[in-house]
């Protein structure tokens, strides 16, 4: 056939099936099609052509089986699996609030939302549902078990819920206070005569769900030659307002240690400015401080050096206070921190195919 001409028409197909089984092994089946439209067949002489299908046809046949036996060696059984496994344990992210803390994802259940295929990938999809919590134990090590049986889950947009703590020193409101009653004079007129006041200290602390400020001052009363000092204490619920990010006072109430006669006098200078002012000056904006503690859980959810190779890309954050709880020295809140996440395993890795 040395020098001769040669013709052939013919569509090849190969149908390949891609499988991941319950146990997470994958396997892949392969069948494939020879169909000659024209030929083959070679001109021996001028014009005199002969079919020669029966002596090409096999060997045609036999190369397809052997590039479906290689297509089908190149996928290893724990093709996703072993991706699968890198995510399948407890996740410890570090996030930069102190004293140290971590957040730790912990999964629950894990499932297979099938196989989206396109032109130049073919892509699995693979849920998580795990547990979020906040600690300060650092027990990343700590085992959950084999991969589950495999299940089908429906696909969702990721989503991550966080509470992280934030704390807040008393100091911050007390020298709002003392910054806002400095130099400054309070005057009421009342039935006896003009009552006047100046604040001249503040002290604060916890009791039970509310704040309580002492107000140590020095008053001109009507009708006593000596001024009079005292302290009178006053207390408020703390609650958020500007979509959780600023906390302030409500039910701003007063308990003094002053007999009832010049509480009487008293009272018209502090239910009125000294309370207004308390009521605008006693808030701790926490805005500054939230967006800090978001931005540092965002990028410590998206350090693929945290999260063991796995690429997180974050769609949208909110955050806001959660409860409150009076400590000692300190307001400490918990803020909630949801996260739209999108994640992302390395690509698949597969064996060298042979090279036939």
């Amino acid at each position: 056939l040395h020098a001769k001409n040669f013709a052939a028409e013919a569509t090849a197909t190969a149908t390949v099936r891609f499988v991941v089984n319950p146990d997470w092994t994958t396997s892949v089946t392969v069948s494939t099609d020879l169909n000659w439209t024209s030929g083959p067949r070679v001109e021996i002489i001028g014009g005199v052509w002969v079919d020669i299908r029966s002596q090409v046809d096999g060997p045609a046949r036999e190369a397809l089986t052997a590039m479906a036996q290689n297509l089908q060696n190149a996928v290893p059984a724990d093709l996703v699996s072993r991706e699968v496994l890198k995510a399948w344990k407890v996740h410890r992210v570090p996030v930069s609030v102190a004293p140290a803390v971590y957040a730790r994802l912990t999964p629950q259940n894990i499932g297979f939302s099938g196989l989206d295929i396109h032109d130049d990938a073919m892509h699995i999809g693979v849920m998580i549902e795990a547990d979020t919590e906040v600690s300060t134990v650092d027990d990343a090590a700590r085992s959950i078990g084999p991969l589950p049986p495999l299940a089908r889950l429906a696909p969702a947009p990721g989503e991550l819920s966080l509470r992280l703590p934030l704390r807040a020193d008393y100091d911050v409101v007390k020298n709002a206070l003392k910054a806002a009653f400095a130099g400054k004079t309070f005057q009421a007129e009342t039935k006896a005569g003009k009552v006047t006041a100046k604040i001249e200290d503040v002290f604060i602390f916890p009791s039970n769900d509310r704040i309580v400020f002492g107000l140590k001052f020095d008053a001109s009363l009507p009708g006593l030659i000596f001024d009079t000092a005292g302290t009178v204490f006053v207390s408020g619920k703390p609650v958020t307002e500007n979509d959780g990010t600023l906390i302030r006072l409500t039910d701003v109430k007063f308990a003094r240690q002053l007999d009832n006669d010049i509480w009487s006098l008293l009272s018209a200078v502090f239910e009125g400015d000294v309370k207004a002012l308390i009521e605008t000056k006693a808030r701790v904006d926490l805005a500054p401080q939230i967006a800090k503690v978001v931005e540092d859980a965002k990028a410590a959810v998206a350090d693929p050096s945290k999260t063991a190779g796995v690429k997180v890309t974050i769609r949208d954050t909110k955050a806001a206070i959660g409860d409150i709880a009076l400590e000692e020295k300190s307001l400490a809140v918990m803020v909630k921190l949801d996260l739209g996440i999108d994640t992302q395993l390395q690509s698949l890795p597969l064996k060298a195919a042979s090279a036939q």
